[in-house]
């Protein structure tokens, strides 16, 4: 996940100002993004360790994604992949298609 100037000053207990100041240095790993710095989570945290700079337990949280409920096998038992259903004729498995292919 890219972070923005605000967000790490905040994960790092820092004041914007010492971001920027690290920013000028060149000894804080960034990227810039149409005039706007965008930091790697992994890589921040990375170069803080090494540092020893305390930094806020949310930096080792995971950012928040979207789950799938099911499993793949789930899904592809139901004939499914994510972001599609796909429907079939009732009382058809998937195994009745590959009954067909020969496996040699």
């Amino acid at each position: 996940m890219e972070l923005g100037v605000r967000e790490v000053a905040k994960l790092l207990n820092v004041a914007e100002k010492a971001i920027y100041r690290w920013l000028g240095q060149g000894t804080i790993p960034a990227y810039r993004v149409n005039n706007t710095y965008r930091f790697n989570r992994a890589e921040l945290l990375e170069w803080a360790t090494s540092r020893q700079i305390s930094v806020s337990a949310e930096l080792f949280e995971e950012p928040n994604t979207t789950t799938m409920t099911s499993s793949l096998s789930e899904s592809l038992k139901a004939g499914e992949y994510p972001g599609r259903s796909m429907a079939k004729p009732p009382g058809m498995s998937m195994a009745a298609p590959m009954s067909s292919v020969n496996m040699r």
